[in-house]
């Protein structure tokens, strides 16, 4: 009847949930539950979620030219501005791709010691 409990007895409602749910389809489930005031949603691979009309309304999923010579899919700030766009400048670096210029930049080593990390395998400084 209350969350409490069905903590409390959890180890034995899990499986006989799992063993009833996965008769019916999710579609079905959320169905029967949604009208009767039960919480409840799809967990959905990605590619449903980026073919979700709400997300594609949104434009959540954007795509920038990567280093590797492809193009990212990444996810959009879900955070819109009615009067400023977000810019989106960078992909996700590769890894080691920003590792030079942070330890120069941030940490102010010089070249030899980022070289003298990078061959003792401390850093990983990219190799393309």
């Amino acid at each position: 009847v209350t969350n409490t409990d069905r903590l409390k007895n959890r180890d034995q409602l899990i499986p006989l949930l799992d063993d009833h749910l996965v008769r019916e389809t999710t579609q079905y489930w959320i169905s029967i539950l949604e009208p009767v005031g039960v919480p409840c949603a799809p967990i959905n691979r990605l590619d449903e979620v980026f073919a979700h009309p709400q997300v594609i309304h949104r434009e959540m999923q954007i795509k920038l030219p990567h280093s590797a010579g492809t193009t990212a899919p990444l996810v959009a700030n879900p955070i819109k501005f009615s009067g400023t766009k977000i810019e989106y400048t960078k992909s996700p670096p590769r890894r080691g791709e920003d590792t030079a210029y942070i330890l120069k930049s941030v940490l102010k080593y010089d070249s030899a010691a980022i070289q003298n990390l990078n061959e003792r395998q401390i850093i990983d400084i990219g190799t393309s």
